[in-house]
């Protein structure tokens, strides 16, 4: 349901895409795979929205929660 409510906010075309509820959507969706034990799928969700709103505090604090869990240095540092 997530993926399907995702791609429609995506191609919203020439309508004006309402960010805020896409970022919802993607950190909801990061947070289910986490619970799942997917974590390099929740970091690449996350990563797909800091490349949809790079400065989002939010974002970026669920992407470095993530990293560590996966213990993924890595991904921290291109953060930095």
């Amino acid at each position: 349901v997530l993926d399907a409510w995702e791609s429609l906010l995506s191609r919203a075309g020439g309508t004006r895409i309402d960010l805020p509820t896409l970022l919802a959507t993607v950190r909801e969706k990061a947070r289910l795979l986490l619970r799942r034990g997917a974590r390099d799928g929740a970091l690449a969700v996350l990563e797909r929205a800091i490349r949809l709103a790079p400065g989002h505090p939010l974002v970026i604090a669920d992407y470095l929660d993530v990293a560590e869990l996966a213990g993924r240095a890595d991904a921290i540092a291109q953060l930095v």
